[in-house]
């Protein structure tokens, strides 16, 4: 007889036995990122600005910026002052104080650029002369849009151009050495201002002349990462799109690409993903080449861009880190508290004890660098009182330099290379004697010339 096997029903299977109670975990507060939403639209909506605040909207504004003489104006003024800083600081009257090239770049120009950040952003690129004169060479005009561009065209290699700022921050530190090495703000000699702007202003058409658009501007120039740093807490945002949607349905890109109208951008800035005014530098060549007239000049509340930005950038850190140490560290060497612990710190090092000679060939010593800064000890000279003795008779002793009479007030002095002998009374020289001051030997007597006028 067969047996059925009947599986039991719901209400006869036995309960299930629940799982022991778990102890509740120890609470832990967890700072998760927001993940990254792959739609369009929803990406770049937090960088829409207020429609409120674009100035285009005004008829003479868009007017202005839809003239391709516009930003032609805006560095024509610079250019003829720092050409006027070339030759003036390398032909002018060398007093810095009266010529022209130090006093309007130390003086006015490096305060007025400071302005111009905190108000404006990167107000100076649009009118900026290094990056204006190698443009018009580049363009192969001054204003009138044209297709063929003189120069290479290339690209700046992706794995470079993936370091942004840092790369300005480099130009920015070895310009800073320079100033500093040469005394060229001090103010030193105004020539050395006007070759430091001759140096700039070829770099820049160097650059121009193998990369495409302004890639000197936004990558190497020594100013962009001190400019857009500093720009950030501007209140101009820069060109941004009126529309998204608009800018997304657009099928041609001209703000980036060109068009009839306008370049692309020369900063490699796609006005529909700008959250900041970080790489802006208002020439408006997206504004003209935009079809549809969707992109605007917007103005923000002060600091927006610093607190506004969802995408951090680590190289925009480190530009904070190391160009505002680097202006700060300017500020303090211009102060006359600084002046004074620098001499204070110069007159210490100069009392302090001998330093040890330093070897054979040494560079240092070649460039008339002190090694040892201890008056030296002449050698005994004979008894004035004795006969004379060979045509040298009346040259005067030589004496060493007293402790008093090394300066002690500088850092910048070298020791003296040779001690001359000198007479009171010039007729009756008939020989001239030098003692030299031999690294490592002392004085040593130098050969001597015997005069040919005869003896009376």
């Amino acid at each position: 007889m067969a047996m059925t096997l009947v599986a039991p029903t719901e209400d006869e299977r036995p309960p299930a036995t629940e799982p022991p109670a778990l102890p509740a975990p120890v609470p832990v507060a967890l700072r998760l990122r927001p993940p990254v939403r792959q739609p369009a639209a929803e990406h770049f909506a937090p960088t829409d600005p207020s429609p409120g605040a674009d100035l285009s909207r005004h008829p003479k504004v868009a007017r202005a910026l839809r003239n391709r003489r516009f930003q032609f104006f805006l560095i024509l003024p610079n250019q003829i002052i720092f050409w006027a800083v070339i030759f003036l600081g390398i032909l002018g009257t060398l007093v810095p104080g009266l010529n022209f090239a130090t006093a309007i770049t130390w003086y006015i120009w490096f305060c007025l650029v400071f302005v111009l950040m905190l108000v404006v952003g990167r107000g100076w690129c649009a009118m900026c002369p290094f990056g204006g004169f190698a443009e018009w060479l580049q363009r192969r005009s001054f204003w009138r849009r044209t297709q063929r561009a003189l120069g290479l065209g290339k690209k700046l290699p992706e794995p470079i151009a993936r370091y942004g700022l840092l790369l300005s921050i480099g130009t920015f530190i070895v310009l800073t050495w320079i100033e500093e090495r040469f005394n060229i703000a001090g103010p030193g000699t105004p020539a050395d201002t006007g070759l430091m702007v001759i140096g700039i202003v070829a770099g820049a058409v160097l650059v121009f002349s193998l990369f495409e658009r302004r890639t000197f501007c936004r990558y190497i120039c020594p100013l962009s990462a001190l400019i857009g740093t500093v720009g950030a807490m501007g209140s101009v945002a820069g060109f941004r799109t009126k529309d998204r949607q608009t800018c997304l349905a657009c099928p041609t890109k001209d703000c980036m690409r060109g068009g009839e109208q306008g370049y692309g951008c020369p900063w490699y800035t796609w006005p529909g993903s700008a959250d900041s005014n970080l790489t802006c530098g208002l020439c408006s060549e997206c504004y003209k080449a935009c079809p549809s007239g969707n992109v605007g000049l917007f103005v923000q509340k002060p600091l927006t861009s610093v607190v506004q930005p969802r995408r951090r950038r680590a190289d925009v850190a480190w530009a904070v880190m190391a160009l505002w140490g680097l202006v700060i560290f300017q500020q303090v060497n211009a102060t006359n508290g600084y002046a004074v612990a620098d001499s204070w710190l110069a007159t210490t090092s100069a009392s302090s004890p001998s330093w040890p000679s330093p070897p054979p060939g040494w560079p240092g010593w070649r460039a008339g660098w002190p090694c040892d800064r201890s008056p030296p000890t002449p050698r005994r000279r004979r008894d004035p009182q004795s006969p004379p003795a060979g045509p040298s008779s009346t040259a005067r002793a030589v004496s060493a330099p007293t402790s008093s009479q090394w300066p002690t007030g500088s850092s910048r002095w070298s020791a003296p290379t040779t001690w001359r002998a000198s007479s009171r009374s010039s007729s009756s020289t008939r020989s001239g004697s030098s003692r030299r001051w031999a690294p490592g030997s002392g004085w040593a007597a130098a050969p001597t010339r015997a005069s040919t006028t005869p003896r009376s």
